[in-house]
């Protein structure tokens, strides 16, 4: 049984990203009978194999059921996902739009508050500038919010693939291999965690419009509990974000060695014979799901 670290081999991993390894040790298993053992540690070959990885039904399958399905089964068995993850990142825009929504509405409420903040002029005085009554401000907050959304959901994609390009690099740091595409995949499935901020935000804007102060927006006193809802919202986005974070590092563990696809080659992998192994290898993990 080979002794030799990752890093040792490392040279012909990284030459050929579609060489076939182990997912469990990274032990190079091109070539080999997929009905044997890996020589390192003993993991069926089969279960190695990219025809192992069917995908979730968010990969598979379009419209709002697939992805509701996958986004609980992502919050409930995080660990059977990753094993299912193909690297084909799914569309995740709706995902965006949703949590950037409530975003949006609240930098468009920080926003007005900070214009309508009073400030000196030369003269002595002091200006400020206010839609004038409270039903002008909530009208105008949901048109920057509208406006505003894109930009949260821009956001939200921005710290989304900086999250999958930290995975990359990482990985390469360790010695082990997750592929790019791979990688957007684990960050966009875990991105549902971005849901529980836009709640957070939807949560802390009610504190905001009775905030007390100068500000000339025309609105009577909002009662104590919304300061109470808006320091629950924040540890609700702060849940959210550290899910998100936790997912990603989980998915940078249990994909380390995941094997993808090789589009230079058609039918099964080098080290599939048939295809009633992969077949089988795959009926097994989705009942295991």
């Amino acid at each position: 049984m080979s002794t030799m670290p990752d890093a040792a081999r490392s040279d012909r991993i990284w030459n050929d990203p579609h060489t076939l390894l182990c997912e469990a040790c990274g032990y190079v298993i091109e070539g080999l009978p997929s009905d044997g053992p890996c020589p390192e540690c003993g993991r069926p070959i089969a279960r190695s194999l990219p025809e192992n990885r069917p995908g979730t039904p968010w990969q598979n399958l379009r419209g709002w059921r697939p992805m509701l399905t996958t986004w609980w089964l992502a919050m409930r068995h995080p660990l059977c996902t990753l094993d299912m993850l193909t690297a084909n990142p799914p569309r995740y825009l709706l995902l965006r739009v949703l949590a950037g929504g409530p975003l949006g509405l609240l930098l468009a409420t920080l926003l007005l508050l900070v214009f309508e903040r009073e400030s000196p002029t030369p003269g002595g005085g002091s200006q400020s500038w206010s839609p004038g009554s409270a039903l002008g401000a909530i009208i105008m907050a949901l048109v920057l919010g509208v406006v505003l959304t894109p930009v949260a959901a821009w956001l939200l994609g921005v710290l989304t693939w900086t999250e999958a390009r930290g995975l990359v690099i990482i990985s390469a740091r360790r010695g082990t291999r997750v592929h790019s595409r791979l990688a957007h995949s684990i960050v966009r499935h875990g991105a549902v965690a971005w849901l529980f901020c836009g709640v957070g935000a939807a949560m802390a804007i009610p504190w905001l419009w009775g905030f007390e102060s100068e500000w000339r927006i025309e609105r009577g006193p909002m009662p104590a509990w919304t300061f109470a809802l808006a320091i629950v919202g924040l540890g609700v986005a702060f849940i959210g974000f550290m899910t998100f974070e936790m997912y990603a590092w989980l998915g940078l563990r249990r994909c380390k060695f995941a094997n993808i696809p090789n589009p230079n080659q058609t039918g099964l992998s080098v080290a599939s014979p048939t295809a009633q192994g992969s077949a089988r290898a795959r009926t097994t993990l989705q009942k295991e799901v």
